[in-house]
């Protein structure tokens, strides 16, 4: 699975930052949610908007597939990762954003 995702990575950031032109980031914060805490909310939210949940939403192999892929983006990428959550339950939004502004330096 790695090694798909090495491939991948070498492809997209070609298209991006090569053929497109793109700038390529100085910094990546990534905000990180376990695949459980996600599931949870989606519940929650579709419980009480009425909100339909959407084809990867309703997909948990594809849910926890993507949080592997990203913890191993972040980690082979060097992205600051930054806990969306505490415990089993996710942080206050405001939390978080204080955490980003601490290491943005403002």
């Amino acid at each position: 699975y790695k090694t798909e995702l090495v491939e991948y990575h070498n492809k997209l950031f070609d298209f991006e930052y090569g053929k497109l032109g793109l700038p390529t980031p100085d910094h990546v914060f990534y905000l990180e949610m376990p695949p459980h805490l996600c599931r949870k909310m989606i519940a929650k939210r579709a419980g009480e908007t009425g909100r339909f949940v959407d084809i990867h939403e309703k997909d948990a192999d594809h849910l926890d597939k993507a949080y592997q892929a990203a913890l191993y983006a972040g980690e082979k990428l060097h992205w600051t990762r930054l806990k969306s959550f505490e415990g089993d339950e996710p942080r206050p939004l405001s939390a978080v954003l204080d955490e980003l502004v601490a290491h943005l330096g403002f």
